[in-house]
């Protein structure tokens, strides 16, 4: 399996794009896919690519993303997955520090590594095929690239916490009703008109305005983002030191290669 970003810009907006290889396998995370990321990142961040707005969603109907490739997973121990964490948080930090608004379009699943990129944007739309979850204390593993820090600024501490404990998927109306998604729409053609419309809305403010406003937000999320690094790093590898995450995270790959 294999996924890249892959983007495009037209008329100052920019959609950046999970596709897969082959074609229906959910979109996952590896080392390949987040250089990709980092290309389309220098992209962006350029203020000659013109952009105003970027949209980020993927290619595919039945996932946004399930997080790590299961092969990534299986490579991870206490020695390397400092340098995983470090990599993801470097990467999601970038995203979302652009300096223009950013909207999530999710349809289907956005799991693990998956929701913490779609956190990563200003605003997060759905449809009502969307669920979400952080389900690394199920794998024996946290959530390493600001899962912690980004889905309590969402939906409060206290429903993060229940969200991370539990590590079960949450179906598209409770995650709105709890403040995850900022629309739902029924399907995916009202998804993508929803969509169309925010971007024009967006659009037609004053791009300076909207970059000034994201500079004062970021400013303090910041300090919060680079503490969660250091906080889900030393804890990724406490987990991975001890007993149980190696014989669950072994119990969770046997699972997906059936």
């Amino acid at each position: 399996m294999k996924t890249t970003f892959v983007l495009s810009i037209e008329n100052a907006l920019a959609t950046l794009k999970l596709v897969s290889e082959p074609a229906g396998k959910p979109p996952a995370l590896d080392y390949d896919s987040l250089q990709s990321l980092e290309d389309c990142l220098k992209i962006l961040e350029n203020p000659q690519s013109g952009v105003r707005m970027l949209r980020l969603e993927s290619a595919s109907e039945k996932y946004f993303c399930v997080g790590a490739n299961i092969n990534a997973l299986a490579e991870l121990n206490a020695s390397n997955i400092g340098e995983w964490v470090r990599r993801g948080h470097l990467l999601f930090n970038r995203l979302a520090l652009l300096p223009f608004p950013t909207l999530c379009c999710v349809r289907g699943a956005a799991m693990g590594g998956g929701l913490e990129l779609a956190l990563c944007c200003d605003t997060i739309f759905a449809d009502t095929s969307a669920q979400f979850a952080l389900p690394e204390a199920r794998i024996g593993v946290v959530p390493g690239w600001g899962g912690t820090v980004r889905l309590r600024e969402r939906i409060g501490a206290t429903r993060a916490l229940t969200w991370m404990n539990r590590g079960a998927p949450v179906n598209a109306h409770k995650a709105l009703a709890q403040g995850l998604l900022d629309e739902l729409f029924e399907d995916s053609t009202a998804l993508e008109n929803g969509a169309a419309a925010y971007a024009a809305d967006v659009l037609a403010c004053s791009a300076q305005s909207l970059r000034e406003i994201k500079q004062m937000i970021n400013f303090s999320r910041e300090r919060d983002w680079q503490t969660a690094r250091e906080q889900e790093d030393e804890s990724s590898v406490r987990v991975m030191r001890g007993e149980e995450a190696p014989a669950r995270i072994a119990a969770f790959l046997s699972k997906r290669k059936k």
